[in-house]
């Protein structure tokens, strides 16, 4: 319960930063210069992923196999990174001379350094640990220091190269941070045993999923771009972060239980595997559906909120997006508590690949005419095709209690009905909470009594160590 507090208020800084500096960096900017950084953007993240193949997922599995061997740790941290600092060398050296000529050069060299630098982001090392502490404080340092310089000097639609330097900047502090008082004693001397391209086999196989994951994630921002007019890619990328934004709770548990699932796989506890696996799935289903009818319920309000005229065109992709918000928690359980603890690589290379050849083929079919919306509509289809090839080679752990479905979806309809009378967006937050717990009490939810006597029981400890 400890990491997992950490690791909410970590997401949770990540959905308050956005909250507070995409409105006003979208008005300051504007649609075109906010539809070329994000359009960069995804270029550089493409680049980044390849320089990292795959060494986060997999190290961070590695260091929770053997974090009680201080020898192979080490082992582990030293050639996992000299693999990192060689490719992000080589794939910063390709992307220059590829985009040295580009009319918007000065804007891609720049976020080209998050290659070159992106070998310093240690969180994987902390999360192998389960030390969330870290990664939250790290985060909220970060986080109100990049605040400050953005509301400081981004002033004008000029300051986009500005932008871009301060969002590299801050980043990359960030991660120098990781290596101050690193979770394990750093034994420099071993480094004459170590093979540096020791674990590359082990490394691309979780690094095949990845980079299929983010063809028909990241991708869509691309085709948008090269397809439609720039503005697009900023609509499509807003509508896309609200709806990540709002599953904070849901990739909070999945970072946190990954190490501890690869852990008891390590120990062959299968049993305890199977009942932590089922006891969260119940646990995203009571957050996810409601979220769903949520989001449905306020994007209008809160679109008109924080944006002006020319974003109301996210409105609808919101809405239409959060569907996509089911299958995403399904994903989350097949893909980080069955597939990748317990080594099962080339199925889940199988399920994203045949999602990122679909994802393509529809992109190229319903952007020209749908645009944003084409985009949208694309990636549903793709998420749905690949939780469901998902669930079914996580069949033997994918458990869950359909009567708790059905009463978190009736639940959830009902809350949705009674927000469609309320005018005021903060009314229908606190109403919508409250009638959703409301019915799920009313309905004997068992889970949720469940998760309620867990949360006591901690705040207890708490008060306890205080």
């Amino acid at each position: 319960m400890k990491n997992y507090i950490y690791q909410f208020i970590y997401q949770l800084i990540n959905l308050i930063f956005p909250l507070a500096t995409l409105p006003y960096v979208s008005k300051i900017l504007g649609t075109e210069n906010m539809g070329l950084y994000t359009y960069s953007f995804s270029v550089i993240s493409y680049m980044i992923l390849v320089s990292d193949l795959g060494i986060k997922r997999f190290g961070s599995r590695e260091i929770a196999y053997f974090r009680e061997n201080d020898k192979e740790i080490n082992r582990i941290f030293l050639e996992l990174n000299i693999q990192k600092l060689i490719f992000s060398l080589l794939v910063f050296l390709i992307f220059y001379i590829f985009f040295i000529f580009n009319k918007y050069e000065n804007i891609y060299l720049i976020q080209a350094l998050y290659i070159l630098l992106s070998f310093l982001d240690l969180s994987w090392v902390y999360e192998g640990f389960e030390n969330f502490k870290k990664i939250a404080t790290r985060n909220l340092y970060i986080k109100i220091l990049l605040m400050l310089l953005i509301f400081s000097f981004v002033k004008t639609k000029d300051d986009l190269l500005l932008y871009t330097i301060i969002m590299l900047v801050s980043n990359t502090v960030g991660n120098i941070i990781f290596w101050y008082k690193l979770p394990f004693k750093l034994e420099i001397s071993t480094i004459k045993k170590i093979k540096p391209f020791r674990n590359i086999k082990g490394t691309f196989l979780l690094f095949l999923p990845q980079i299929a994951i983010s063809i028909y994630t990241s991708l869509d921002r691309i085709m948008l771009g090269k397809m439609t007019e720039k503005k697009y890619v900023a609509f499509y990328d807003i509508s896309n972060k609200f709806v990540i934004l709002s599953m904070i709770i849901i990739t909070t548990a999945g970072t946190v239980y990954l190490p501890q699932i690869a852990n008891l796989y390590q120990k062959k506890e299968i049993t305890k595997i199977k009942d932590t696996i089922k006891k969260v799935l119940n646990i995203y289903i009571i957050i996810s559906l409601p979220l769903i009818f949520g989001i449905i319920s306020v994007s209008e309000k809160l679109i008109k909120l924080l944006f002006d005229y020319r974003f109301y065109d996210t409105i609808f992709l919101i809405k239409l997006m959060s569907i996509i918000i089911i299958f995403w928690t399904f994903n989350n359980i097949t893909g980080s508590f069955v597939l990748i603890p317990m080594k099962m690589e080339k199925k889940l290379t199988l399920t994203v690949f045949i999602g990122c050849v679909m994802n393509i083929i529809l992109n190229f079919i319903l952007i020209p005419k749908y645009k944003a919306i084409g985009a949208v509509i694309a990636t549903m289809f793709t998420e749905g095709t690949v939780t469901l090839l998902q669930i079914y080679y996580s069949r033997h752990f994918f458990k869950f209690n359909i009567s708790t479905f059905l009463k978190a979806l009736l639940s959830s309809i009902v809350m949705y009905l009674i927000l469609l009378k309320v005018g005021n967006l903060y009314l229908k937050i606190i109403l919508g909470i409250i009638s959703y717990i409301f019915f799920l009490v009313l309905l004997r939810e068992k889970v949720f009594f469940s998760v309620l006597n867990d949360i006591k029981k901690f705040i207890k400890k708490l008060r306890e160590k205080l």
